[in-house]
């Protein structure tokens, strides 16, 4: 009888241990629909004291941004762009590089403005990446819209910038070749108001070097610009 009694026992505690495996007491799909933790604690006022810019009538220049100092607790600020901001390329590029930004100067968000027209409030935040040790990096200028200060109802991409280095060297036959070449595109951007948000962009291409496969003495300086292009945003 003892042993009849362990082995119901064992049973028993076995039947237990698989039903709570199996058991599902929550369907999953209800999560997606409730409200992140990051949704409830941040609060977009966190982070209002680290623009620069607070009034409509100022421009801005792709080299402006290196000037400007980043975020102070850039993960918290990560973190609290991707609790509020919509579907976007703004949102996907923050989620893919979450655990990098800030941590080098490879991936970087810097506060550009802060402004305030009636009751909207427009976040100009710039994004950073560089691509290469040789130097490739590129710039996002994004306007966040808001009504109420804490639910960002839209995202707009309003220009961006971009720096391409690189270099030919070489001999053939005896003759040699050293080009530097960049390809970039400067960026303006003149915040009038929110419905006349004015970007300009002009791409480029500098050379500089010498190429003896043509000519002993030849040297090459010379560079080549592109028509300007420019845009007008209403970012309400």
């Amino acid at each position: 009888m003892i042993l009849l009694s362990l082995l119901v026992v064992v049973i028993v505690g076995c039947n237990d241990t698989n039903s709570v495996k199996t058991h599902n007491p929550k369907n999953k799909t209800e999560d997606l629909h409730q409200p992140t933790p990051d949704s409830l604690t941040f609060t977009l006022a966190q982070i209002h004291d680290e623009f620069n810019m607070k009034e409509f009538g100022f421009s801005i220049h792709n080299h402006d941004f290196i000037q400007l100092k980043p975020f102070l607790n850039v993960e918290l600020v990560t973190r609290c762009l991707i609790a509020k901001i919509p579907s976007s390329s703004l949102k996907e590029w923050l989620c893919n590089n979450k655990h990098n930004i800030g941590k080098d100067d490879w991936f970087q968000i810097k506060p550009i403005g802060l402004l305030l027209n009636e009751t909207t409030l427009l976040y100009l935040i710039a994004t950073y990446q560089k691509t290469s040790a040789a130097g490739e990096r590129y710039w996002d200028l994004w306007c966040l819209t808001s009504i109420d200060g804490e639910i960002i109802s839209k995202v707009t991409n309003i220009g961006n910038s971009e720096y391409y280095p690189f270099t030919e060297s070489g001999e053939e036959d005896g003759a040699e070749y050293f080009i530097r070449t960049i390809e970039g595109k400067n960026l303006t951007i003149e915040l009038l108001k929110p419905d006349s948000i004015v970007c300009k962009q002009i791409k480029y291409t500098l050379r500089d070097g010498y190429d003896w496969r043509i000519d002993q003495n030849f040297e090459i300086n010379d560079s080549v610009a592109m028509p300007e292009v420019i845009q007008v945003f209403n970012v309400l």
